[in-house]
């Protein structure tokens, strides 16, 4: 293959910018900051930029090729594979969107740089930021990606229960002029999570942006028993949006937003709670297992007649989003506590009364209205600090 000169001489400088193998071995691919490369590229931020407009994202041994082709579960990291380093032998890397060999000497003298006949799609985009939102095929979901298309730098998914109606939304918003992207997931189902997780894994290292926007509720005239419509609208909006968090916390990359759409009825509802489930529910110090534990009961007491007479309100929707707020709150704690170096921030926050199948055609609001919170907190800018394990709404935080 014939490259550019440019392309040739880029690359041959990211070898040049180290005096031994194990310079390179101590210093390519492993996490490196901006400012890192700069000093071990002499200060030239050129290379660092060409760097970047080339996407060379990650650079693996032949050996740990072979290691990932025999055990494709293997969980080398790429430090790990650095240890192999060896300028002597060729060295694979990740060059504008195709896979390329480089042959060097010992001393780091560039030789050749030709095709690689290995496939490139275990390789990781480290650069490309993702933003993916759940349940976004249509409604708030569907405004929420349209704006984050035009706002978010990176690739935005658009995921969906049903191929068929996700893909459409898709086409739908191409119509538009915009480009997101498109991924089967199913909050209600497990495995669902886990390959959608995996995925976003394998193709970008993590996930940016995560919006947990799947949710369902019954009409008010709908006749189906409550114990039922319990059951059914805590399992996706609690049990479930509990579940993407589970699988996906670990994938949250540093800097990541995740907002958790929630609602101005979980207020109202808590107030029509009983003295001691509001205070339990208020709360700092409630656990995990102790929210769940609340929300499971709200379950079994509604099956059994029993809700309101247990100081309950009567409101599936209302409990389930109580839970999504107060499961916001804790999580923040949590990645607050084990993750303080992170930047990461996540909140709940109320889109407010919007036009959607779900709310009815009287409300207020537009969906393109109602992504406006969500988005702000998606796109809080770098090194912010707050809000974070708030409630928000008008983009406000709300006092819980």
């Amino acid at each position: 293959m014939n490259l550019k000169s440019s392309n040739k001489q880029w690359a041959a400088l990211l070898f040049r910018s180290y005096d031994t193998p194990e310079d390179v071995e101590n210093n390519i691919g492993c996490g490196t900051s901006e400012e890192s490369w700069l000093k071990q590229c002499g200060g030239k931020s050129s290379v660092v930029k060409k760097l970047h407009e080339l996407h060379i994202l990650r650079l693996v041994t032949q050996r740990h090729w072979r290691d990932r082709e025999r055990d494709r579960e293997s969980e080398l990291t790429q430090h790990a594979a650095l240890k192999h380093f060896n300028l002597k032998q060729s060295v694979c890397f990740y060059l504008t969107g195709r896979c390329f060999r480089v042959s060097a000497s010992s001393s780091g003298q560039f030789v050749q740089l030709c095709d690689c006949d290995l496939s490139w799609s275990l390789f990781v985009d480290m650069s490309t930021r993702v933003a993916v939102v759940t349940g976004s095929n249509k409604g708030i979901g569907l405004a929420i990606v349209r704006a984050l298309c035009k706002q978010f730098e990176g690739d935005v998914y658009l995921t969906a229960r049903n191929v068929g109606r996700g893909e459409a939304a898709v086409k739908a918003l191409n119509s538009e002029g915009l480009k997101p992207m498109f991924h089967q997931l199913d909050i209600d189902d497990l495995n669902s999570i886990k390959t959608a997780a995996e995925f976003f894994k394998q193709k970008y290292a993590g996930v940016d942006v995560l919006i947990n926007n799947a949710a369902i509720a019954f009409k008010v005239a709908d006749t189906t028993p409550f114990g039922t419509q319990a059951e059914v609208t805590l399992k996706t909006n609690f049990f479930s949006t509990r579940n993407m968090w589970t699988v996906f916390n670990e994938i949250i990359k540093p800097g990541g937003r995740v907002v958790n759409v929630s609602s101005m009825v979980s207020i109202s509802a808590l107030n029509k709670c009983n003295l001691d489930l509001q205070q339990r529910f208020r709360n700092e110090n409630i656990t995990e297992e102790e929210l769940v534990e609340l929300m499971q009961r709200f379950v079994d007491e509604a099956k059994k007649g029993e809700h309101k007479e247990r100081g309950w309100p009567d409101t599936a929707y209302g409990v389930s989003k109580i839970g999504v707020t107060v499961l916001s709150m804790i999580h923040a704690r949590r990645l607050t506590k084990e993750r303080p170096n992170d930047g990461i921030l996540l909140n709940a926050c109320c889109p407010g009364w919007v036009r959607t199948d779900m709310a009815g055609p009287k409300a207020p609001k537009s969906p393109d209205e109602g992504a406006v919170t969500p988005v702000y907190l998606a796109l809080l800018p770098p090194g912010a600090k707050e809000p974070h394990g708030q409630f928000v709404s008008e983009k406000t935080v709300q006092k819980w």
